[in-house]
């Protein structure tokens, strides 16, 4: 049953100054520029195949995708940090 249990979470404000409200196994956020987030693991996921699932306020542009995910950190793109690339 342990397997079923989320791994990490992060409940982050990206406006402006990104800063962490609540997480789990999540050691640092970085703000990347306009839209752009990374979300540093405190210990690695298995494998950089996990599931993620995303909920956000409406941004302007309204889009949000995963650009990198790894076994130690993930980065997500909102609004005007989106482009159309997929997970890489």
């Amino acid at each position: 049953m342990e397997a079923m249990l989320p791994k990490a979470w992060a409940q982050y404000n990206g406006t402006g100054t990104a800063v962490i409200a609540g997480s789990e196994n999540v050691s640092s956020l970085t703000d990347n520029g306009v839209g752009l987030h990374t979300l540093t693991w405190t210990v690695p996921m298995r494998t950089s195949t996990y599931a993620v699932g995303c909920l956000h306020e409406p941004v302007a542009g309204g889009r949000m995708n995963l650009k990198t995910m790894t076994t130690t950190s993930m980065q997500i793109a909102t609004g005007a940090g989106f482009d159309s690339a997929a997970v890489s």
